[in-house]
């Protein structure tokens, strides 16, 4: 059968539903299977067919009459669905799993669970193509792409402490000055490229790239774009033409400055018409052109309230980022083409750039963009949450563990330390033996900080205990286990002298007693755990430097100011 087979013939989309009725009417002896048939416009073989499977058990499965999965699927559909999720997750956290990986763990899947394989899989030792592109086809929810590239900086810095620093900042300037939505603005600077990237016509190194600083506000209004332009004077003929109201200032390299944004604070002064009585708020990244001191003095002494956002989480907090530039970019390249077209074999000078971007700034920096990125990102409407948690997941791999206190008790929060009982004795279980223990006679189940136990030198796990090993199997079956509380009784037959079986004897004991008995389920997570950070403290001295330049700060509080 090829690989992408084609249905040539019509399926029936009521042919579930009729074959559910017809064989329920046989199995119920309402009608024989020739009359139910007959009834539902079904083939008597199939009605037979689909009789017999089920007359034994006398039961039709809840879901469908037919099976599942198809008599030849290598791994059940539970399985492949278990492995989609790990893939997710695997992706979530930036490190996802090309097809030759996941060919791979699929293989040591289905081999550590006991699962029969194709010839082909173990001398490949990885699942075939053909299973590759069926399970891509039976789990709709994944699909093969190119990954973005992104820093290990943002997909680490991005957590979820940190963001929720940034909205208790803006939530207590916001109940301080009860800002309305004209008064809440957010600035962030763009590259504007002369070489279209688009476009083949031109090499990268003949580019100029400047610079662009653009203010919105949470009513949908905006304030003229300042031009940072790679030159030593500026003249007027280069930013005329641009939006109404832009200015251009000069830079040799035509990045970012101090003085820059001193002179931009200033331009942004005299649009909004702020004061100490009436101030606004402005937020935006903690580049280090916007800690200039004399734009911080200015901003405290005109009513301009600078809040910063946290390092690495401009892609989701900046509502400039998230909404506006990306369009604006995709407009100003289609200008740039349009401008080739009708001036050929000629690059694109700094001169031009701010003449082709006024009408690409004008159908971006649009009322519905605007409050849809502050909205997005929770500045106005307030909300805290509305970044998804899900977003939070690459951050995960420096997470650090919960430490144990000082008695050594566990907490919710940390690992469960397993116990089993055989005859007299309770004895701990690591997890390389739990794996072998049925499932029936180990309870995960965190040690209490009674007083009791912090005086005794034993412990009386609060779990389902065992009477005897000779419960453990009977008839290849398990015996339903009677829980026992921590009576009395129970207290005074275990005593601190009772000498405990070491972790090897208990396996045998267990492997002894029991000829069959099912192995835990192995997960992908724990053949191939998802990346971590390790924790382990550097031998060297860290080098010194001031933290509180990666925070979010109000930097017009006289504390940040200072």
């Amino acid at each position: 059968m090829p690989r992408n087979y084609v249905r040539k013939t019509w399926k029936d989309t009521d042919h579930e539903e009729k074959l559910r009725i017809a064989v329920g009417e046989v199995l119920a002896g309402r009608c024989t299977i020739r009359k139910a048939a007959e009834k539902t416009g079904l083939p008597k073989s199939t009605v037979g067919f689909y009789t017999k499977r089920h007359h034994d058990c006398g039961l039709l499965h809840p879901l469908k009459v037919k099976r599942l999965q198809h008599s030849t699927q290598i791994l059940p559909a539970s399985f492949e669905s278990e492995l989609a999720d790990y893939l997710k997750d695997c992706s979530l956290v930036y490190h996802g799993l090309s097809t030759k990986e996941t060919r791979e763990i699929a293989y040591s899947f289905a081999v550590t669970n006991n699962i029969k394989v194709q010839n082909n899989w173990k001398k490949r030792e990885r699942a075939s193509e053909d299973w590759c592109s069926g399970f891509i086809k039976r789990n709709k929810t994944i699909s093969i792409r190119k990954s973005e590239a992104t820093s290990q900086a943002r997909a680490a810095g991005f957590n979820k402490p940190v963001v929720m620093k940034f909205y208790d900042n803006l939530a207590s300037l916001m109940a301080k000055h009860k800002f309305k939505a004209h008064d809440i603005w957010n600035l962030d600077e763009t590259n504007y490229p002369t070489v279209n990237q688009c476009s083949r016509q031109f090499q990268p190194s003949e580019a100029l790239t400047l610079r662009c600083f653009g203010f919105i506000n949470a009513g949908g209004g905006s304030a003229p774009p300042v031009f940072i332009f790679p030159r030593k004077k500026v003249a007027p003929v280069m930013f005329e033409k641009g939006p109404l109201g832009c200015i251009g200032l000069p830079h040799e390299s035509g990045w970012m400055t101090g003085t820059n944004f001193f002179k931009s604070l200033q331009y942004f002064h005299s649009f909004v018409k702020c004061s100490n009585e009436k101030p606004v708020l402005l937020i935006m990244d903690n580049h280090i052109s916007h800690l200039d001191f004399q734009a911080v003095t200015f901003a405290k002494d005109n009513g301009i309230i600078l809040l910063t956002l946290p390092p690495h989480c401009s892609h989701a907090l900046q509502p400039l980022d998230v909404t506006v530039y990306g369009p604006f970019k995709k407009r100003l390249g289609a200008s740039e083409n349009d401008w080739m077209f009708v001036n050929p074999s000629v690059r694109i000078f700094i001169k031009e750039i701010a003449e082709l971007s006024k009408c690409p700034y004008e159908n971006s920096f649009t009322t519905k963009k605007i409050t849809k990125g502050l909205k997005k990102t929770g500045i106005y409407p307030f909300n805290r949450f509305a970044i998804p948690d899900i977003r939070y997941a690459p951050s995960s791999v420096t997470e650090r563990p919960e430490p144990k206190n000082g008695n050594n008790v566990l907490s919710n929060c940390q690992t469960q330390e397993t116990f089993v009982n055989f005859g007299d004795t309770v004895h701990p279980v690591s997890a390389s033996v739990e794996m072998m223990i049925p499932p029936t006679i180990l309870e995960m189940t965190p040690l209490t900080s009674s007083t009791e136990q912090l005086e005794s030198s034993f412990v009386v796990p609060m779990t389902p205990l065992i009477q005897s090993s000779e419960q453990i199997v009977s008839d290849s079956t398990y015996v339903e286990m009677t829980p026992l509380s921590p009576s009395t009784e129970m207290m005074d037959s275990v005593s601190p002298s009772v000498e405990m079986i070491p972790l090897p004897t208990i396996t045998e004991q267990i492997l002894s007693d029991s000829t069959s008995f099912a192995l835990r389920h192995v997960s992908p997570r724990e053949l191939r755990p998802l990346p971590q950070v390790s924790q382990e403290t550097p031998s060297g001295p860290r080098p010194k430097s001031n933290n509180r330049l990666g925070r979010t700060r109000i930097l017009t509080d006289t504390p940040e100011k200072i």
